[in-house]
């Protein structure tokens, strides 16, 4: 039986930890462990993952950095490199619920898979509100999403696979070695090495219950038609269009920011291995930033990442965003 290791980071989860420990507690598939680091939490969560140790000292665990390490990301590619080698991985949010055969189907799933190929699997979710109550069947259809994308370009720009539906074998760990500083998600690092160098294949059981609250780090943003999309954005900025205006295309300029030094470090790392296309687009996409040759820039955005789910709004504050002087 393959061994699966499940990584959990914590800051201040008291309210729903319970739950999603008991969670995994309770699954069909029984040999895990789970691996927590707790990045400062000044609640009781530190005691709760104590009392959980204490009951289950071969199965639950804490790894500890020694120093504050500054949000979830963070927290996650410490955990990422930190915890002992296994077959399979996967990362685990504090505040869901995992569904009982979740792990048992994603182990069955990736053993179809060859244990040298890099591989990631992930599955679907519902979502739920903080009490649990349904909201949506799938995740990926409440934000308007392809499950089945998983092409080099959209993930040079954006990440389509969530860390908590994630599991990823160690030869994926292995071409990954450590999660650089300028990884704008973890999760969205092992999609990109794993889309570019290994196989990704989505299953579409459900997995979790996903808990949207107020104090989500993400969540998940219901998809709609470009009209109300539009009523969405501009709400209350009737008086002050401009300034409303100003705002997303600042927003979209600062992922786009982020998208291009994330992906300059991965063609720092990876450019050698890459095939001659994939090395020539990855060179194109981070300079796409670069002041000279913004047209240029803005139609090679629009071509490119036209119906990825972006909506109307944010792809053309994208496109203004790339022809406005840096």
């Amino acid at each position: 039986m393959a061994r699966v290791h499940i990584l959990l980071a914590t800051y201040n989860g008291e309210k729903y930890l319970c739950e999603q420990i008991d969670s995994i507690l309770n699954q069909t598939y029984r040999d895990w462990a789970l691996y927590i680091s707790d990045d400062g939490s000044r609640d009781d969560t530190l005691t709760i993952i104590e009392r959980y140790i204490s009951e289950n000292p071969d199965r639950i665990f804490r790894l500890e950095a020694g120093e504050r390490l500054g949000g979830a990301t963070k927290n996650f590619s410490f955990l990422f490199s930190a915890c002992p080698q296994a077959e399979f991985y996967m990362f685990c949010d504090q505040d869901d619920v995992w569904l009982e055969t979740k792990i048992e189907h994603m182990v069955d799933v990736m053993e179809e898979k060859p244990a040298a190929e890099p591989a990631l699997v992930y599955c679907d979710l519902a979502v739920v509100d903080q009490d649990l109550r349904h909201v949506a069947d799938s995740f990926f259809s409440y934000q308007g999403l392809d499950k089945h994308k998983k092409d080099k370009k959209t993930i040079l720009y954006k990440n389509y696979i969530p860390g908590c539906v994630m599991m990823y074998n160690d030869a994926l760990r292995r071409i990954v070695t450590n999660i650089p500083r300028e990884a704008v998600v973890h999760d969205w690092w092992l999609a990109l090495v794993a889309t570019h160098f290994g196989r990704v294949e989505f299953t579409n059981q459900r997995g979790n219950l996903y808990r949207q609250h107020d104090a989500n780090g993400v969540g998940a943003e219901q998809a709609v038609g470009t009209g109300t999309e539009v009523k969405r954005v501009f709400r209350g900025a009737v008086s002050h269009p401009f300034s409303r205006v100003k705002t997303i295309v600042d927003r979209m300029d600062h992922n786009l920011c982020e998208a291009v030094i994330q992906s300059r470090a991965f063609y720092r790392r990876y450019g050698r291995r890459m095939e001659g296309r994939d090395e020539k687009y990855t060179k194109r996409f981070f300079t796409m930033r670069d002041n000279r040759g913004r047209l240029g820039h803005a139609i090679f955005f629009a071509r490119n990442y036209r119906g990825i789910g972006l909506g109307p709004v944010r792809y053309t504050a994208s496109i203004l965003a790339l022809l406005r002087k840096k």
